[in-house]
């Protein structure tokens, strides 16, 4: 049976030994790799009865300590006053949230506040380009995703079709179409009125406040607690970063390399900073034995959706 099943066996020894001995080694030594250990297995020797060695190499954290945190101070921005610009805006936009649709005559002109619906096909150097795009809806003159087919689309008709040309730059975010021009073959598959709701007290009492006046005062309230939270988590996060700017420690490149794959256009000491600050708040969070209790968690959650 051994001679049989040698390898096999020799495989399943090697792979718990280093399950074991490295989950131990890297306990006793307060290690916590932030990736896999790497391991020439193939050069791991096993002998009865003789001790294995190996050798695994662990990227980790380098061990630092956090003693600048106490007493550091910023100033904290002053809260603006909600303006009646602010209120305004809000109010349009529950407006729009609560709009409704009408059916149009055959014989309506595209205008703005209609809702209209499409199916186009591009085309690039006389082939199509993509797949049809079908039943895309729009809000003429509110929705600014494609300008160029709002402004054809104004005056047409429900069934009609319409053609246009885009050139792009050669600057264009799609280096495919740098310096081409595409061919837009749209069809208008429906047209609707687009009835936004009076603002007045029955608009407020939909929305469950008691006058238009109160819901005034609901949106104001609304915009100063958001503004007065993101105030707080700025403030947090300046007083973070100039925690760890006190603190110069080694980040683990593999880990730098990552975060520079995902913020491209960030210089990297900026980088650096943000990875600083982040170990910096979490041996914070270990030396005062700080927690998140479960229920906190979901509320802020909750905020957040």
């Amino acid at each position: 049976i051994k001679r049989r099943f040698h390898r096999q066996l020799l495989d399943e020894v090697k792979e718990q030994l280093l399950e074991n001995s490295l989950k131990d080694a890297l306990m006793e030594h307060k290690i916590a790799p932030i990736t896999s250990p790497t391991i020439d297995v193939k050069a791991i020797k096993i002998a009865e009865n003789q001790p294995v060695e190996y050798v695994a190499e662990v990227e980790y954290w380098p061990p630092f300590d956090v003693t600048q945190y106490t007493g550091v101070q910023i100033a904290r921005k002053t809260t603006p006053e909600t303006t009646d610009e602010q209120v305004a805006q809000a109010l349009e936009a529950l407006r729009r949230q609560n709009a409704t649709n009408e059916p149009v005559e055959a014989d309506h002109a595209i205008a703005p506040n209609d809702q209209v619906t499409v199916t186009y096909q591009r085309t690039l150097d006389g082939s199509p380009y993509g797949k049809p795009v079908e039943n895309v809806s729009f809000w003429m003159g509110v929705d600014k995703v494609f300008p160029e087919l709002e402004e054809h689309a104004q005056g047409k008709k429900k069934g009609e079709h319409v053609e246009f040309s885009v050139t792009y730059g050669e600057d264009s975010p799609n280096k495919e179409l740098s310096g081409k021009t595409l061919v837009f073959a749209v069809d208008i598959v429906n047209v609707e009125k687009v009835i936004l709701p009076d603002l007045d007290d029955e608009f407020a009492k939909d929305l469950e406040e008691e006058s238009l006046d109160a819901l005034k005062r609901k949106i104001a309230s609304n915009i100063r607690e958001r503004v007065e939270h993101d105030l707080i988590a700025d403030a947090k996060n300046r007083l973070l970063m100039k925690i760890a700017e006190a603190h110069t420690f080694d980040v683990p490149p593999s880990l730098l390399k990552e975060q520079m794959k995902i913020y491209p256009n960030v210089e990297e000491s900026e980088v650096l900073k943000m990875l600083r600050a982040g170990a910096v708040m979490a041996k914070i969070q270990e030396k005062e034995q700080i927690t998140v209790p479960d229920a906190d968690l979901d509320v802020e959650v909750e905020k957040i959706a």
